[in-house]
C-alpha cells in the first residue's frame, strides 16, 4: 500500500514538473508573437487611416529585440513611419490589435472546451500592452515613456508577464499530461 501511495505522488510530481516545461514552451510560443502582432497594429491602423484620408504610408521596423529563452530569434519593437501622417489610429493600434487578438483566441478557445480559464489571456496582454507599451513605451500621446516608469517596481512588473502565462497555460494542461502520463506507467 505503501508503495502505491509513494508512486502516486511520483506521478504527480512528474506531471507537476512536465505541464511546467510544457506552460513555459507555449508561454514564449504565445508572447513571441505578440512583438508581430503590436507592430502590424502599427501599420494597419496607420495604413487605414491614412489611405481614409487620401494619404500614402510607408513604415520601416526600426529596433529589434531577443526573445526570451530563444536569443536566435528576432522581435520587432519599435516601427518608424517614413511616409504618412501619425494619428491615434496610428499610436494604439498596437495596442488595440493585439489586445483584439488575445480577445479572438480566448473566445475561440473557450466555446471548444468552455473552460472560462482561457479569459486569462486578454487579462495578461492588457496588462502587458498597459504597461509595456503605454506607461513604460511610446504608444501614449505623449510618445515617450511617463515617469512613472523610473520608479524600480514599475518597470520591473513587465517581467511578471511570462510567469503568468507559464501558471495560465500550466492550469489549462495539467489535467492532460497527468492523465497521460497515468497511462504510460500502468
Amino acid at each position: 500500500m505503501r508503495k502505491n501511495k509513494l508512486f502516486y505522488y511520483y506521478i504527480k510530481i512528474t506531471s507537476i514538473l512536465l505541464t511546467l516545461c510544457i506552460g513555459y514552451i507555449l508561454s514564449i510560443i504565445i508572447y513571441c508573437p505578440s512583438f508581430y502582432i503590436h507592430e502590424g497594429g502599427h501599420m494597419a491602423y496607420g495604413f487605414f487611416d491614412n489611405t481614409f484620408y487620401g494619404r500614402s504610408s510607408n513604415y520601416k521596423i526600426t529596433n529589434w529585440i531577443d526573445c526570451p529563452a530563444m536569443p536566435f530569434l528576432k522581435l520587432p519593437q519599435q516601427i518608424h513611419m517614413i511616409e504618412g501622417k501619425m494619428s491615434l489610429n496610428y499610436i494604439f493600434g498596437g495596442i488595440i490589435a493585439v489586445i483584439l487578438f488575445s480577445i479572438f483566441i480566448s473566445m475561440y478557445f473557450y466555446k471548444k472546451t468552455r473552460k472560462k480559464i482561457y479569459f486569462l489571456f486578454p487579462i495578461i496582454f492588457v496588462y502587458h500592452e498597459l504597461i509595456g507599451n503605454f506607461l513604460c513605451g511610446t504608444d501614449n500621446l505623449k510618445g515617450e515613456p511617463f515617469s512613472i516608469c523610473q520608479n524600480l517596481i514599475v518597470s520591473k512588473a513587465l517581467y511578471l508577464v511570462i510567469p503568468f502565462l507559464i501558471i495560465s497555460i500550466s492550469i489549462i494542461i495539467y489535467p492532460k499530461v497527468f492523465k497521460i502520463i497515468r497511462k504510460i506507467t500502468k
